[in-house]
């Protein structure tokens, strides 16, 4: 009967985890596609000047899809959620949510900007094929800014994809496995 106790409260913290989180993370409708921008091209900026590889391959890149500020918060179990924007040849052309579930040895709270460099139209065209669906593992450790972050997923292995984790705070470990989805979707005005 113990066990069955502790896997209940075990439960219970997770979905509670969860419901906080909920309640925490911005909604896409909260920014207007100005601000939304604005902030998009701000993250890029501070990631071109802190990562010689993104500079070198911004100008080379048919397309950034960028999410300024992502969040994400574990216990055993973590959510992910951002809100971000495709830029083709750097003019904005749509509006996308990021959620990703993720499960493995992980705790914590981090904030951080991720970007996808497509490197051709035929790489942007596999964001539309996989329907935004991302699958892979995250080691990393954050502890107020990053230390330690790589990212292993099915699209950070596509050849002609660059994918960069940046800006990160918070305190967090993370090793685990994660499912991601990208979504289009229209902003308020």
């Amino acid at each position: 009967m113990k066990m069955n106790a502790s896997l209940v409260s075990r439960w219970m913290l997770h979905v509670l985890m969860i419901c906080v989180t909920t309640l925490f993370m911005p909604e896409a409708s909260a920014e207007s596609p100005n601000e939304l921008e604005k902030k998009a091209r701000g993250a890029l900026s501070r990631l071109y000047r802190h990562n010689k590889i993104a500079a070198e391959n911004v100008d080379r890149a048919y397309a950034v899809l960028v999410f300024p500020e992502a969040r994400k918060l574990s216990l055993g179990v973590g959510l992910e959620t951002a809100t971000g924007i495709l830029f083709e040849r750097m003019k904005a052309r749509s509006f996308y949510n990021r959620t990703a579930f993720s499960c493995g040895l992980e705790f914590g709270i981090e904030k951080f900007g991720y970007a996808f460099f497509f490197m051709d139209e035929g790489m942007l065209e596999y964001l539309y094929d996989s329907r935004g669906l991302e699958i892979g593992s995250s080691p990393s450790l954050v502890v107020a800014n990053s230390i330690l972050a790589t990212s292993f997923t099915t699209t950070a292995k596509k050849n002609g994809i660059l994918t960069f984790k940046f800006n990160q705070t918070g305190l967090i470990l993370d090793i685990g496995l994660h499912v991601a989805k990208l979504t289009e979707y229209e902003p308020s005005e």
